[in-house]
């Protein structure tokens, strides 16, 4: 990836300006990246879900998807201006946008069985916690073969605070904080009752473009949602 500054091993990729200057950037700026990963996170849902009885092909997984998208826009529209210019500057759709961005939680929708895998997680330590014990923040199970993708997101809107969130290609925030005060992280839970929705990490986003707590806090309420998540703010 050019012209990216790299922090602890991870890209960092900076974009700046109105939504729709943003989301052109960064579809530009990641396009060969987003189009190989939705293509392999795709093939990914359609092989898992065949264990669970379900025959998808790409085709009908973008089906499923394309109920949330209403849904999704109108929750934060500034972040589904910047959502749909990422995908026409990346020649990659909106719903296959989308299997990246909800992948966690449609692996709890459609109810998909993963084999254990190492995680990832972020603890605080007793120096920083209200009751002097260590806390764990959020833990993240990883497929190996995503790990390239990991890229720390800047946004500096035109409007609202600027933030820092940890994606896979600009996509898929897990953790993230704001110059609001606004910080959130999130544990995927696997659910049973998962309806179509919002996506979780979708929600985290519009969290951190908060301009307060209680803001963001009301955000992170949404319902319904694909799958589960223990949303840290």
């Amino acid at each position: 990836m050019n012209n990216a500054e790299v922090i602890g091993g991870v890209p960092l990729v900076s974009v700046i300006g109105t939504p729709r200057t943003m989301g052109e950037r960064l579809g530009a700026r990641l396009k060969p990246r987003l189009q190989v990963l939705s293509q392999y996170l795709a093939e990914q849902l359609c092989t898992l879900s065949a264990s669970n009885g379900q025959a998808l092909n790409p085709e009908r997984l973008r089906d499923l998807i394309r109920p949330s998208i209403a849904v999704i826009a109108r929750h934060e529209p500034s972040l589904w201006m910047e959502f749909e210019a990422m995908s026409q500057a990346s020649d990659v759709t909106v719903e296959d946008l989308l299997v990246i961005h909800g992948y966690s939680d449609l692996l709890s929708f459609m109810q998909c069985q993963l084999p254990p895998r190492p995680s990832t997680f972020v603890c605080l330590d007793a120096s920083h916690t209200a009751d002097g014990k260590p806390c764990m923040a959020f833990a993240w199970y990883l497929d190996p073969a995503l790990l390239p993708y990991l890229t720390l997101m800047r946004r500096i809107p035109s409007h609202g605070p600027a933030t820092l969130t940890l994606t896979l290609a600009g996509l898929h925030p897990v953790a993230g904080l704001s110059e609001a005060g606004v910080a959130v992280a999130c544990n995927e839970l696997r659910v049973r009752d998962g309806a179509c929705g919002h996506f979780t990490s979708h929600l985290l986003s519009s969290m951190l473009t908060a301009p307060s707590l209680e803001d963001a806090l009301r955000r992170g309420l949404a319902a319904p949602r694909h799958g589960g998540g223990a949303v840290h703010g």
